[in-house]
């Protein structure tokens, strides 16, 4: 059973929370069903632009950071909007 929206909300809203702090790992369906889910991680300094990859690889500097595909949203009920959902 998913989870409501509101609980996806005030989990990202609320940092206390998040297991991996600073990072929050994320996951959608993918629209073309090819790969089952899309991953994703947001990070506590900015939590509307959504990492395109995996939570275990995710960059440890901003150089590698900066060459990986994101995907910024206006706010986190735009982000939630989208598909994605807490992991």
């Amino acid at each position: 059973m998913e989870k409501p929206i509101e609980f996806h909300k005030q989990f990202i809203l609320k940092e206390e929370l998040w297991p991996r702090a600073p990072l929050l790992p994320l996951t959608r369906k993918d629209a073309d069903r090819s790969l089952g889910k899309e991953l994703g991680v947001i990070t506590e300094s900015d939590k509307t632009l959504v990492y395109l990859t995996n939570y275990l690889i995710f960059p440890k500097t901003h150089f590698e950071l900066n060459r990986i595909p994101s995907i910024m949203y206006d706010s986190v009920d735009a982000m939630l909007a989208d598909g994605w959902n807490v992991d």
